[in-house]
């Protein structure tokens, strides 16, 4: 029987399925972004708007996320020396929280010029504060850090994983694909 709960030695589907939700997202997020920023402004806003959609759709899902690892834990590994151990834990802590400050950011950067949120044109959520350009200017350079930050995380978090696979031929993969057991109590 397939487990919704995280059991001590593997994660519950409702861990993958919020994993690979919200990785699926940041990556959406991160290419849509980039590949805005680099057409001209005018051909790019289409993205940004896209941009500014999935990122509203990003923040549910990375919150129930966020309450989820809180309240379940993480399971333990065993895999690697202390340094790779060491890093696992860094880029799972950055990857975990690194989000959170662009939900803290993001929105502003829409607001701080004048504009709503839009989803998808649905619906918006019109800005509370005052444009502010000097604010703006700031805010979307710590947004776009902490996205480069978080792009490069990912491509260490994939390494460590490939790593895994080729190197030390362990299915760690199958972890976050296949639900863990119940715990026997």
């Amino acid at each position: 029987m397939l487990s919704w709960r995280d059991s001590k030695g593997g994660y519950g589907l409702a861990s993958i399925v919020l994993h690979w939700l919200t990785a699926l997202l940041i990556v959406a997020l991160l290419a849509v972004a980039i590949y805005a920023d680099s057409l001209p402004r005018d051909e790019g806003r289409p993205l940004r708007f896209l941009h500014v959609s999935l990122g509203l759709l990003f923040i549910p899902a990375y919150l129930v996320r966020l309450y989820w690892r809180g309240r379940s834990g993480h399971p333990k590994t065993h895999y690697g020396s202390g340094l790779v151990t060491f890093w696992g834990e860094i880029t799972w802590r950055v990857l975990l929280l690194a989000p959170a400050i662009m939900i803290a950011t993001g929105p502003f950067l829409s607001w701080l010029h004048g504009r709503p949120l839009s989803f998808f044109g649905l619906f918006d959520i019109a800005s509370p504060l005052a444009k502010d350009h000097d604010l703006r200017v700031t805010l979307a350079e710590v947004h776009t850090f902490v996205g480069y930050t978080i792009l490069a995380f990912l491509a260490l978090h994939l390494a460590g994983v490939i790593k895994h696979l080729a190197i030390d031929k362990e299915n760690i993969l199958r972890r976050m694909i296949v639900p863990s057991q119940p715990d026997q109590e």
